[in-house]
């Protein structure tokens, strides 16, 4: 039996962006120290795929992040596609390279998890590539491999 748990976060206005969102809910498992993120955030920066944290109450049903107890070794990337046909295969090299990706939150709209054991260089480089050909555009919310 696990002890898997949703908790919904208030957004700032920074991270909702130009989305239109006010929250997101992300999956945790609670342990004693705080509650260890399994799922890959899309919009709170400095978050990662694994981190351990903790959460202020702020109402029935949300929260707010209040520290990272425990950084993972992950690190989370933000894709939008700007051609949807293109950055497709891009998606699919990402995750040949061992990389976790979600999406559905918003249209062409992806959260990258680039593992620790992974070379971030070689998914940086790539991104970085397609970016400048108009494929998509990225941005870089947790690094974690050069900390």
């Amino acid at each position: 039996m696990t002890n898997d748990m949703k908790l919904t976060f208030k957004l700032t206005e920074e991270q909702s962006g130009p989305f239109p969102v006010s929250t997101e809910s992300l999956w945790f498992v609670e342990e004693n120290s705080g509650y260890r993120l399994k799922n890959i955030p899309f919009f709170i920066d400095e978050l990662s795929f694994d981190d351990v944290i903790s959460v202020k109450q702020l109402d029935k049903n949300l929260y707010c992040i209040e520290k990272i107890l425990q950084p993972s070794l992950n690190s989370t990337i933000w894709v939008y596609l700007k051609d949807v046909d293109s950055g497709k295969e891009i998606i699919d090299k990402i995750v040949g390279m061992a990389c976790g990706i979600e999406s559905g939150v918003i249209d062409d709209y992806y959260a990258v998890n680039v593992p620790g054991e992974v070379e971030y260089s070689s998914v940086y480089n790539l991104l970085v590539e397609e970016e400048s050909n108009g494929v998509l555009m990225a941005d870089y919310p947790s690094t974690r491999h050069f900390d």
